[in-house]
């Protein structure tokens, strides 16, 4: 039903917008009725963007678009729907709100593809968005059940889980999410609890690999210093410092070493050495 709503819908646009005399009396019939929105354009289907666009064009001046009907029905009265200019299609009230339910259905996912596309780094929000797209899909299904929509929604529902799925088990997508800082591991949690294991055991594994590369880079242990007494230790030569009046973060001989900058900047492990040097 309301698909084929949707081509008389269409049709109807399309036929007005390809035709110069139905543009005037489109023209002219929406300065009569008051109507100052935009006019017709013609949906074929290629980009659902633009057929949202015709359809939603068509519902705002569905007032006109009636009067043209009827101007049609009116002149060729009597004639066989080959001979009318629009095929004796009509829309009834309910068909039009239809049409305006389904359109405030598909603005959601147009305005949600819009943010997605545009620049910037989104793969942060992919987990996060598809599970608003899901919490809406779900609320609309509901609202719908005694509607035309109902049988619409079950198979976008399906759908979404699917690409939630790819996207769980993707790992870029699980990083990205980790590292921004207003999911971290709350996110997973909250959506993707039994998720939970397999990415915490995947994000040991990782940090874990790039700890053992991290190591792999340090330059191997320098030569005892000649100048150094019989227990290793420097001998008391004279050096350009003050003593350890400035030295905030003295070094703590029980911590356990670190090999990120990162990780010393937030534990806040920078101790001065002899050169004042801070990293």
């Amino acid at each position: 039903m309301v698909a084929f709503v949707c081509h008389q819908i269409d049709y109807i646009c399309r036929r007005i917008a390809s035709n110069p005399q139905k543009q005037a009396k489109w023209k002219l019939w929406a300065t009569e009725l008051k109507y100052t929105g935009k006019g017709l354009i013609g949906g074929y289907g290629i980009r659902w963007n633009i057929t949202y666009d015709c359809r939603q064009q068509a519902y705002d001046g569905r007032k006109v678009i009636k009067f043209l009907l009827e101007n049609e029905d009116e002149r060729l009265a009597g004639k066989s729907a080959k001979d009318h200019y629009f095929k004796l299609y009509k829309l009834t009230f309910k068909e039009w709100e239809e049409i305006n339910n389904l359109n405030g259905t598909l603005k959601y996912s147009l305005e949600l593809t819009k943010q997605m596309e545009g620049d910037g780094p989104k793969l942060a929000m992919v987990l996060y968005e598809y599970s608003r797209v899901l919490n809406f899909l779900e609320k609309k299904k509901v609202s719908a059940i005694l509607t035309a929509l109902k049988l619409m929604f079950y198979p976008m529902i399906v759908v979404t889980n699917k690409y939630i799925e790819l996207a769980i088990n993707c790992d870029p997508v699980v990083l990205a999410t980790l590292l921004h800082p207003a999911w971290r591991m709350k996110l997973f949690h909250k959506q993707f609890e039994s998720h939970v294991p397999r990415i915490t055991n995947m994000i040991l594994e990782i940090f874990q690999a790039r700890d053992v590369y991290l190591k792999s880079l340090q330059p191997e242990t320098p030569p005892v210093n000649p100048q150094s007494n019989a227990n290793g230790e420097a001998a008391n030569l004279p050096f350009d410092s003050d003593g350890d009046e400035f030295n905030f973060y003295p070094q703590d001989s029980q911590a356990i070493e670190v090999n990120t900058e990162l990780e010393r900047y937030n534990n806040r492990n920078f101790p001065l050495d002899k050169k004042r040097c801070l990293l």
